[in-house]
């Protein structure tokens, strides 16, 4: 139990030391487009979100004023109520972008992260991993099939939480933060193993690993603006600083 909290910590740790891999190999520019990608998806999504769930709240609760006849002037809801809804639709629009962000951006963010990935390899592997472009479709396939499992697995566990009282954010933290960690541990299994099951095998060697980087990606999720534009490439840098260590080795 001890070991597996401690390579929890490594993998935690391993996303924040993103940040000094990217910088100290001058990566940045490879981070230009994916973080681009992630910036507009993510705004995309949280207004989109806000402005869909605030307006039929505002319907929802007009509708009901009017049912039991309480006196609306001009239809429009008092300023306090619309205050109210504001901050509620906020807060339940952060929570669902979060939730529906993971499995997009498996899909839309990660392919561009190639190049990245490709420099991170030469850094600590020596060289570049060359797949076929056979085995580069076939992925591209399994990484969206993944991507639908996740959504739902996350949408059951937002569902599950509802149950848990004042213990569903850390439910839902570790749900997510285990689905976050996994897709990028996937972006380079996928390069480093021949066969799916030797892919589900790795996974589940890396599991603490995996859990501390998603749980720390979750949390910088909520960073307005530089938590979603940052945060796939500092997870990603840090999955192969993982991957290329040992486990037996802590130090980041």
């Amino acid at each position: 139990m001890i070991n597996y909290f401690t390579r929890f910590y490594y993998g935690f740790r391993a996303f924040f030391s993103g940040f000094k891999i990217i910088n100290q190999n001058r990566l940045w520019k490879y981070t230009i487009v994916p973080c681009f990608i992630s910036l507009v998806l993510g705004g995309v999504l949280l207004y989109g979100i806000f402005q869909v769930s605030s307006a039929f709240l505002q319907i929802w609760i007009l509708k009901i004023l009017q049912y039991f006849n309480y006196f609306l002037s001009q239809n429009n809801l008092p300023p306090f109520l619309l205050v109210i809804i504001y901050i509620v639709t906020f807060v339940f629009s952060v929570v669902c972008y979060i939730l529906i962000y993971r499995p997009i951006a498996s899909i839309v963010v990660i392919p561009f992260m190639g190049h990245l990935l490709s420099q991170l390899e030469k850094i600590y592997y020596g060289k570049e991993i060359e797949i076929s472009l056979k085995r580069d479709i076939i992925n591209g396939i399994l990484g969206a099939a993944f991507a639908l499992r996740d959504m739902i697995i996350g949408l059951i566990a937002m569902i599950l939480g509802l149950f848990l009282g004042p213990f569903q954010i850390f439910f839902i933290a570790f749900a997510e933060g285990y689905l976050l960690g996994r897709g990028s541990f996937d972006y380079i299994f996928e390069k480093t193993t021949e066969n799916l099951q030797e892919r589900k095998q790795k996974i589940r060697n890396f599991q603490p690993e995996i859990l501390g980087l998603g749980v720390a990606q979750f949390l910088f999720l909520f960073i307005p603006v530089v938590g979603v534009v940052v945060a796939p490439v500092l997870s990603l840098a840090g999955a192969v600083r993982v991957y290329s260590s040992s486990l037996n080795d802590f130090g980041l």
